[in-house]
């Protein structure tokens, strides 16, 4: 007992030093940046905090945050730390899981704690109004439960590990992941059958009504009935990018119902005189495709929009504007796709992978996207008195100009040295719990790949958890291979 509470005391005096240091950290931003940095898809966040769920363009949980920020106020210093918290609370509790089941030395313990919580990075990601650093911290508590299930599967925890996956989708769509992963996990975990039967209907029932709610909601707002209203706009945009750019007889036959957004499309590549710096990568072209006035996406989407639309919010309007053809162009790029596998292949597939290996840090070095403007959607919230924010006169944010080649660097430093581990069985015997943990850690890292591959943007920024994975594996093999010199054995 006297020891439980000492470590208790510990573990105490542990946290509040590290939200001291976030506290600190965040201070120091605030002198650099006194505004948040805004995106495009922040005044989407906000107008859905402002109008209650207005437009269902982002999934609502990151607006259902600012609203519970609000209701003690809105100063935007609240908020930026208040989710920096929130991402230290679920780094933490990743920080103590691994602490708990894997042989850690004192420098790995302090390496992993320094990418945790002083970490540039995270730092600078908690100035932007966006989901992400809140999302970063979700996951680090969906991974951590998922860790001590891989131990020991307990009831209470299988509930608690439902509700992570649950806020993990409100915040953002790559979250359907993780119930196909969790529960792929439990299926392989050595244990008993009953817990499966029992932990795996509850994740399923879980998320099949949470995606009844938000596809309720939606219809309740905008008039259809859908989970994810930019799916079909974001299939429709990778294979675009490759219909587009391929040397191709373009076909005349298409089926009734595609000809005429194909002749938008047909038209596209002659609006690109010009424009032909936006095609540098492909992240760059999808953003195009997806987001800009001239792309044939959104020319078509507004041309067949009732008019009678344009006197709503524009926020509104944008979202029954992508629900009213999102079906149609997941079903147009589907056609496409069957039709040129060889040219989704060689002009998306191939050119996403080669800028996963090296993803673009996209807004990470640009300070509020270059401008000091801002939507009226942040001076409503926020209360600010104008409609533009002070610019910085130092922009250390042109550190992060790099990162897609340390990114690059620390990927292939992880399959080297995964490789390596699985080849010396003296490695793996050195710590049971991380040869455990290790598949658990690829199995995420590919899925992960796949998806961001197939149906993300491929932005720096959306694969912090993987470069963190990069890092600590690397660590924790180095480690077993240092003491295993260190005690003067061959590696065999």
């Amino acid at each position: 007992m006297i020891q439980r509470n000492a470590n208790f005391g510990d573990r105490t005096y542990f946290v509040l030093i590290s939200f001291f240091i976030l506290t600190l950290e965040v201070f120091i931003l605030k002198f650099i940046y006194p505004y948040p940095s805004f995106l495009f898809d922040s005044y989407f966040y906000l107008n859905n905090a402002i109008s209650n769920g207005g437009n269902c363009v982002w999934p609502p949980g990151y607006s259902w945050f600012i609203r519970i920020c609000g209701l003690i106020t809105h100063n935007d210093l609240f908020l930026l730390m208040m989710q920096y918290y929130a991402y230290g609370a679920g780094a933490l509790y990743f920080y103590f899981t691994l602490q708990k089941f894997l042989s850690l030395s004192k420098f790995v313990k302090g390496f992993i704690y320094v990418l945790l919580f002083i970490n540039p990075v995270h730092l600078y990601l908690t100035n932007f109004i966006a989901s992400d650093i809140l999302f970063l911290g979700l996951t680090f508590i969906w991974f951590a439960q998922l860790t001590r299930l891989l131990f020991k599967v307990d009831l209470n925890l299988l509930i608690a590990h439902t509700i992570i996956i649950i806020l993990c989708l409100s915040v953002r769509n790559q979250a359907m992941l993780y119930p196909i992963f969790s529960i792929g996990s439990i299926i392989f975990f050595k244990t008993p059958i009953k817990q499966k039967l029992i932990g795996i209907p509850i994740i399923i029932l879980a998320v099949f009504t949470y995606i009844q709610f938000i596809s309720y909601q939606t219809e309740k707002a905008i008039g259809f009935r859908k989970y994810n209203i930019t799916s079909g706009w974001q299939l429709a945009n990778n294979m675009l990018l490759a219909y587009t750019l391929a040397p191709i007889k373009k076909e005349v036959n298409y089926p009734p119902g595609f000809k005429p957004l194909n002749n938008y499309v047909n038209k596209f590549p002659l609006t690109l005189k010009g424009k032909t710096k936006i095609f540098n990568t492909p992240m760059m072209a999808g953003i195009f495709i997806l987001n800009y006035s001239f792309s044939p996406l959104a020319q078509y989407a507004v041309d067949h929009n009732p008019s009678d639309l344009h006197s709503m919010s524009p926020y509104k309007y944008i979202g029954i504007g992508k629900a009213n053809v999102d079906d149609l162009y997941k079903s147009y790029a589907v056609y496409l796709i069957k039709n040129y596998p060889g040219i989704y292949l060689n002009y998306y597939l191939i050119p996403n992978i080669c800028q996963f290996l090296c993803p673009n840090v996209e807004c990470l070095n640009k300070y509020n996207v270059e401008t000091n403007v801002i939507n009226g959607e942040a001076k409503v919230w926020f209360g600010y008195l104008n409609d533009y924010i002070q610019y910085p006169n130092i922009k250390p944010e042109h550190a992060f100009n790099n990162f897609d080649i340390l990114f690059f660097i620390s990927g292939i430093i992880f399959i080297l040295l995964v490789i390596f581990y699985y080849a010396r069985k003296d490695l793996i015997k050195q710590d049971p719990a991380f040869s455990k943990v290790l598949p658990l850690i690829i199995f995420f890292l590919a899925l992960n790949f796949a998806f961001m591959v197939l149906a993300a943007p491929v932005v720096l920024r959306y694969l912090l958890l993987n470069q963190f994975f990069f890092f600590t594996c690397a660590a924790i093999i180095t480690q077993a291979i240092c003491n295993r010199k260190n005690r003067n054995e061959p590696l065999n």
